[in-house]
């Protein structure tokens, strides 16, 4: 099944799934176009221009997101050094390294397997 979002839109959605209400994620170029094309999806809200906040995200981009990637996963930080990590719908943090990114993912996920399983044991 074919995704809702191409990379770039994920990596600019994530960015700004990290900031906090009043800050902008800021576009250029060819981003812009991506911008437009979610509008025109009724993905982003219209009034978003040159640049995109939390409150431009709509309920079906987030579905999207979330849905479109896994549990526990990493994506490039848009316009920035190193990798933003995500778990349970979550930021968790944003990490330098390619390698150590990995390394918090997969710890993330071996934890998220251990609380499952010892849930099952106290229940």
């Amino acid at each position: 099944m074919p995704k809702t979002l191409t990379k770039l839109q994920e990596q600019i959605i994530a960015k700004v799934l990290t900031i906090g209400a009043t800050e902008f994620v800021w576009l250029r170029d060819g981003e812009v176009n991506s911008l437009n094309s979610l509008k025109a999806k009724n993905l982003i809200d219209q009034h978003a221009y040159g640049s995109i906040q939390q409150r431009h995200l709509t309920d079906a981009i987030k579905r999207a997101f979330w849905q479109e990637n896994p549990q526990t996963f990493m994506m490039p930080n848009f316009h920035g050094a190193g990798w933003l990590i995500f778990d349970g719908k979550r930021y968790i943090c944003k990490v330098y390294n390619e390698a150590d990114a990995k390394r918090v993912v997969a710890g993330l996920a071996e934890l998220r397997i251990a609380e499952i399983d010892a849930g099952k044991k106290a229940a």
